[in-house]
């Protein structure tokens, strides 16, 4: 999903569709992928330039964060 402009969703505008969207799914657990900072698109996240450093242009770590509590409060566990 896109933004009306064409660019990515940030961790914090994602946070409560992907509730929503795993909810009606009665998912209980999402994996996320790609976690790490990956600076060529296309590589879905398997040539990391910064492991330990989340994916920066969906938002700053704090974003993730809040991405991540969100989905907890909401009953869904992650799996990184």
């Amino acid at each position: 999903r896109r933004t009306e402009q064409g660019g990515f969703l940030s961790y914090r505008d994602l946070a409560p569709l992907l509730v929503q969207h795993l909810q009606n799914l009665n998912f209980t657990h999402v994996e996320l992928i790609g976690l790490a900072h990956h600076p060529y698109y296309g590589s879905w996240g398997y040539q990391v330039a910064g492991y330990y450093a989340c994916y920066s242009l969906l938002g700053s770590p704090d974003d993730f964060k809040f991405l991540v509590d969100t989905l907890h409060r909401g009953g869904i566990g992650v799996i990184m």
